[in-house]
């Protein structure tokens, strides 16, 4: 089982800030990833603020499951128009790897006598 994750934030104006982290965790048949990105920007009437924050991730080896969400927001009005946007995204997978499922069934059949499956003994 895999779990990746990445995450990537861009700012430009006049005062800006970015903030990209990534959490994975794993367990005997499960694994959990994590990744927030977040911008903000300020600028002026002349130069306007752009902020873009993006995650993704992927998964693999069993059921899987995930979920991107992504916020943005402007004020593009005032003295000062500010921008922000944040991303998250969660990705898990947890089940049998085919090698473990492979094993089972192996398990499951071996005691037969006169197997209907050649090769199973």
């Amino acid at each position: 089982m895999f779990v990746i994750v990445a995450g990537n934030a861009d700012a430009l104006g006049l005062n800006t800030t970015t903030y990209s982290t990534t959490k994975t965790a794993a367990a005997p048949g499960m694994a959990f990833g994590m990744a927030t990105s977040a911008a903000l920007a300020q600028g002026s009437n002349d130069a306007l603020p752009y902020t873009a924050a993006v995650t993704t991730g992927s998964a693999g080896g069993g059921i899987t499951s995930s979920h991107t969400s992504t916020f943005s927001i402007d004020f593009s009005y005032g003295p000062s128009p500010v921008s922000a946007t944040i991303s998250l995204t969660f990705v898990s997978t947890h089940g049998f790897e085919p090698l473990a499922v492979n094993s089972l069934i192996h398990d499951a059949y071996s005691g037969l006598a006169g197997s209907a499956f050649p090769g199973i003994a």
